[in-house]
């Protein structure tokens, strides 16, 4: 695992890090790793206020483990918490940013896995993504100015898990991991462990390969696109070219003068 964190393509070299903690076995394996390595880190943890007292737990517990192993850490809790995935996404986007320019710290690293990589495509493929929804969870992106890095995208779940107990870790684990009121819950619990079950071959690695491959014709799409769009696209010249390449064109323009992605239907409808 220590090599793993060594190899310049998946952690870079020289970078002033910080590192989402938040007190689970995959960030504290992670967390682990790093510290072992040599690889200097401040610890980020977000305290998303849902579970009341156990959400304290949480932070304390991780602020013990940092005391313990001379770690900086920082945290914030939510004070106004919504129960979806994608405003505590926001939120601890918006305290990762914050973070690193008081720290001035150049990426985050994340603790994310093959079994998140899974249940994040699933998740994407049953809202009608493209393939950037798809091949979303990336090993290093940048979003809005915040570049993250992932270094545990090739590890499964139950990998960490043998790590973990390897090594005699402790970790918290998180309760609402089992509200199933939330999709990614649903995928998780139901119907990977399906797919595993009823499948020829083992679909987490199957899906992160297709989840790459979409990622590589993403970025090549990209690449195709000219670096600014004008004021007015020609309609007569876009014609032209592929459908492919005009929802392309077409999501990227609605999306520099809308400041939102716009849907499928939208692109459609222009």
């Amino acid at each position: 695992m220590i090599q793993l964190l060594q190899r310049e393509s998946i952690l870079p070299s020289g970078l002033r890090l910080g590192l989402g903690l938040s007190g689970g076995i995959d960030s504290m394996v992670l967390a682990h790793s790093m510290y072992h390595a040599g690889i200097e880190f401040r610890a980020l943890h977000f305290n998303h206020n849902w579970r009341g007292k156990e959400s304290r737990q949480d932070q304390e517990f991780v602020r013990q483990w940092c005391q313990e192993h001379h770690i900086a850490f920082t945290t914030r809790t939510w004070q106004r918490p919504v129960k979806s995935e994608a405003a505590a996404r926001q939120a601890r986007h918006s305290f990762f940013r914050h973070a690193c320019d008081k720290y001035q710290m150049e990426a985050v690293v994340l603790a994310h896995h093959r079994d998140d990589l899974a249940e994040t495509f699933l998740l994407q493929l049953l809202r009608g993504s493209g393939p950037e929804g798809l091949a979303s969870l990336l090993p290093e992106r940048e979003i809005d100015g915040l570049r993250l890095i992932r270094p545990l995208l090739e590890i499964s779940r139950a990998e960490l898990y043998q790590i973990a107990k390897a090594e005699k870790l402790k970790w918290r684990e998180d309760t609402s991991n089992t509200d199933e009121s939330f999709a990614r819950n649903k995928i998780r619990r139901r119907i990977l462990p399906y797919l595993q079950k009823n499948c020829e071959r083992d679909p987490l690695p199957l899906l992160s390969r297709t989840a790459d491959i979409l990622a590589g014709e993403n970025h090549y799409w990209e690449e195709l696109l000219p670096d600014t769009l004008p004021e007015k696209l020609p309609v007569t010249s876009l014609r032209n070219h592929h459908i492919a390449y005009q929802r392309r064109l077409l999501r990227v323009w609605l999306l520099e003068r809308t400041g939102k992605i716009p849907s499928y239907d939208e692109i459609e409808a222009v």
